[in-house]
């Protein structure tokens, strides 16, 4: 299932520590696991709602 949000979303979001229990591997990328990913499709639905 898509997300649909962009890459800057996705830096932006990661980078200020508001994804929980976001794991990185040894050359920095982001590991998403279902529970990172369900926060994300969580962050987008009340984006869409809330404006």
């Amino acid at each position: 299932m898509s997300i649909r949000l962009t890459q800057h979303t996705f830096r932006c979001y990661t980078d200020k520590g508001l994804v929980p229990n976001l794991k990185r591997e040894k050359n920095n990328n982001r590991i998403f696991n279902d529970e990172n990913m369900n926060f994300l499709r969580g962050a987008k639905k009340m984006w869409d709602v809330c404006g």
